[in-house]
């Protein structure tokens, strides 16, 4: 696995498939696993759960995670903005988030997102302490909003050492017909669209979408009125 690819592995609904050491979780967690899987089965939806290892989505997305991920989306067109599950070409099932769509221009300047020639809104948030791949960091956060899409979080990048600043300026890249733009939201600590490694990602790839995370925080990563068919509780 590439360190800072965020590979995933398929479990199923409900659950989440053990990776290494076993860890505990309060009953809350399972409980509330149990009742957002009872009502995805309920409306006839298809979900998997995936459980998340490494930290290139931080502060959204954190190692350790189980997430569930909605099968409906798998080879449809994205939003900008939504959490996305896509088949890499190494075969492996990663996790990243959409930024640009067929048409768009994408391009990073000093950390900064630019899209279609305008650099994206972004507030900063102040600093936190994660487990990242390089052990636990404190990294500046900010709130990252594209115009048209909901805004989310991200770590900016600027504590990085320099032996981690490739992805600080990159070349504008226009997003080509049946593909889409991802980036990790620890955008230094992140192998996404902006590494030749990667590029865009085909829409036929994509997987699934991710809308809620089971443990150890349960709670939706994608608007709840957004999921089509989902009953009400």
């Amino acid at each position: 696995m590439n360190r800072r690819g965020l590979l995933l592995t398929l479990a199923s609904a409900g659950s989440a498939m053990a990776i290494g050491a076993a860890r505990a979780r309060p009953l809350t967690d399972w409980l509330q696993d149990a009742k957002i899987a009872r009502r995805f089965l309920a409306a006839g939806i298809a979900v998997h759960s995936y459980a998340v290892m490494s930290s290139s989505m931080l502060p959204t997305i954190a190692l350790d995670d189980a997430l569930l991920g909605d099968l409906r989306a798998a080879g449809a067109s994205p939003a900008r903005s939504e959490i996305i599950v896509f088949r890499h070409s190494n075969g492996e099932a990663w996790i990243k988030r959409v930024v640009g769509l067929p048409g768009d221009r994408v391009a990073f300047s000093n950390w900064r997102l630019i899209l279609n020639d305008a650099e994206v809104p972004r507030l900063d948030a102040g600093q936190g302490e994660f487990a990242t791949a390089h052990g636990r960091q404190t990294l500046s956060v900010a709130t990252e909003a594209p115009p048209g899409a909901r805004a989310y979080r991200i770590v900016n990048g600027a504590d990085e050492p320099e032996s981690l600043r490739m992805f600080a300026d990159t070349p504008e890249t226009e997003v080509e017909a049946g593909r889409v733009y991802v980036l990790g939201d620890n955008r230094g600590q992140s192998i996404d669209s902006r590494s030749p490694m990667m590029g865009t990602i085909a829409i036929v790839e994509i997987l699934a979408r991710v809308v809620y995370r089971l443990s150890p925080n349960p709670g939706w990563l994608a608007p709840e009125q957004s999921v089509p068919g989902l009953p009400a509780e």
